[in-house]
Order: C-alpha cells, then structure tokens, then sequence
C-alpha cells in the first residue's frame, strides 16, 4: 500500500492531476507547507501549482526498503527526474485511512 501510493504520485504528477494528487496523495501538513496556504485553500494553491508545471517529468526506477511503524512509514526508492537519478527517502503517514506522502527528500 505504501509502494502503491509512491507509484500513483509519479502518475498524478506526469499527468498533472491535481485532483488526485493533492486530493489523495499528499498529507494536509504537507500541503500546507509546499504552498503556504491553509484547509481548503491549500488544495486549490497545491492544485494550481501543479498546473503551472511544466517539463517536469517523473520515473519511478525502484522502489527499496519500505519501514513501517505505526502510521508512519519511510521508503527508499530512485527517481528519475528529467533524466536525473536520485535516491530519495519518502516518508508517509496515514491519514482519512490510506497512506499519503508527508515528505519526500533526497538523500
């Protein structure tokens, strides 16, 4: 479940689908944060920035070590953006009963 939800943020954001992505994909804090608006509003500003994006391209090359502690999880995976291959650590928390991204940074 957790790798599913890493596999369906690299299809929402190549395909510029706000709705899922923002909707479904991303925990309300970190929503809240990327766009620095709050509630509702962040939706709407996380959904408009993901409209503006243009270039950018994902690729999911593998998915590694998945740790899971309660309702936090980190994995490992390496994605590939416009043509450079990165590690980066994820971490999700559960929230409204699936697991969403709460973080993602390299490293």
């Amino acid at each position: 479940e957790v790798r599913q939800t890493l596999r369906d943020f690299v299809k929402a954001t190549n395909e510029r689908d706000g709705e899922t992505l923002c909707g479904e994909l991303l925990t309300q804090e970190y929503k809240e944060k990327a766009t620095g608006a709050t509630g509702d509003r962040a939706d709407d500003a996380c959904e408009q920035q993901l409209d503006v994006t243009t270039g950018l391209e994902l690729e999911l090359i593998s998915i590694g070590q998945t740790e899971l502690d309660g309702d936090d999880a980190t994995v490992r995976a390496v994605i590939d953006t416009d043509g450079v291959r990165s590690p980066r650590l994820f971490r999700l928390e559960r929230e409204d009963g699936r697991w969403k991204l709460a973080d993602g940074s390299s490293g």
